[in-house]
């Protein structure tokens, strides 16, 4: 079975023209308090592989206007020409002053059109996976968890084993010191449908 378009993307890939290059929904210091689970609900239309900024608006806050900012990368969507309205889990945090979370070394996002699972493909699976994970002093990712499902077990996996595998990165630092963090990432496996 031949597939036009697939797309396959982790966070760096959609966020990459922010100001600061983060592949991260919500970074912390180990130690912090832990990201707390919220909930937003988001608007959108989408032509079903991306969904994008100016094509998707929070219609109901989660209580924190940063998490807010995660509701239109974490929905799960569908190709949609009229207005759709969904929940999107989000994430709340205490991000302590002189914390950067960890950085790209490649500034190529972690996971591409390969690593669509061919059974999810041919099945017509999709939807957006966010993974929680530690990274290290040493810049490596360890301890990956799913954080909110897609609704398919391939596809959870397939982002949580590429991360947790290949990702290197430069570690989170307080104060310039590197430091271990825990940290959220989404993953979105969409086929246009």
């Amino acid at each position: 079975m031949q597939f036009a378009s697939v797309v396959c993307l982790a966070a760096a890939a959609l966020h990459a023209t922010e100001d600061q290059y983060s592949m991260f929904l919500v970074s912390v210091p180990a130690g912090v308090a832990e990201p707390k689970e919220a909930q937003a609900e988001v608007k959108f239309v989408s032509n079903g592989y991306i969904l994008g900024p100016n094509n998707c608006i929070v219609t109901k806050t989660s209580g924190s206007a940063l998490a807010d900012k995660q509701a239109c990368k974490t929905v799960i969507f569908r190709a949609a020409s009229k207005p759709v309205i969904s929940k999107a889990p989000v994430w709340i945090a205490d991000v302590p002053a002189g914390f950067v979370p960890p950085q790209s070394l490649s500034g190529k996002p972690p996971i591409s059109t390969d690593d669509y699972p061919s059974n999810s493909l041919v099945n017509g699976e999709q939807g957006t996976v966010v993974v929680r994970l530690i990274v290290g002093v040493n810049g490596k990712a360890r301890d990956c968890t799913i954080a909110a499902t897609s609704g398919y077990q391939a596809l959870d996996n397939a982002a949580k084993w590429k991360l947790c595998r290949s990702l290197k990165l430069r570690p989170a630092m307080v104060d310039g010191v590197p430091v271990e963090s825990i940290n959220f990432t989404q993953v979105a496996f969409y086929q246009g449908n």
